[in-house]
């Protein structure tokens, strides 16, 4: 999978990313990275299928907070070793201008 790169300037959810359940191992990184302003945010992930979305956030999902990734009002790194079938980030304030840029990488093996 190539890196998802996700980029919020106002309150709300972003676009769901869907993993690749079959990758051996299941490693993902999330970097966030936060520019001027001020921004509180978590990030999320889900196990049900998000084939089934009823809209790009995945509103109708069963969502999770990230154990370490919740509340953050800063740069954060934190990764899933377990599988997950979506990943997504949630922003509840935001004020000054500032930007949240949310990175996602999977790694995949390569036979």
């Amino acid at each position: 999978m190539s890196p998802v790169t996700l980029a919020q300037t106002a309150i709300g959810i972003s676009s769901l990313v869907p993993m690749d359940l079959y990758g051996t191992p299941f490693n993902v990184g999330v970097a966030s990275k936060l520019s001027a302003g001020t921004v509180t945010y978590t990030i999320q992930y889900t196990m049900d299928n998000p084939y089934t979305a009823t809209d790009a956030s995945g509103t109708n999902l069963t969502w999770f907070d990230h154990p370490t990734m919740a509340g953050l009002t800063g740069n954060a790194y934190g990764n899933f070793a377990f599988p997950v079938r979506a990943i997504r980030s949630n922003v509840a304030a935001i004020a000054g201008g500032g930007t949240l840029t949310t990175t996602i990488v999977q790694a995949v093996s390569v036979a």
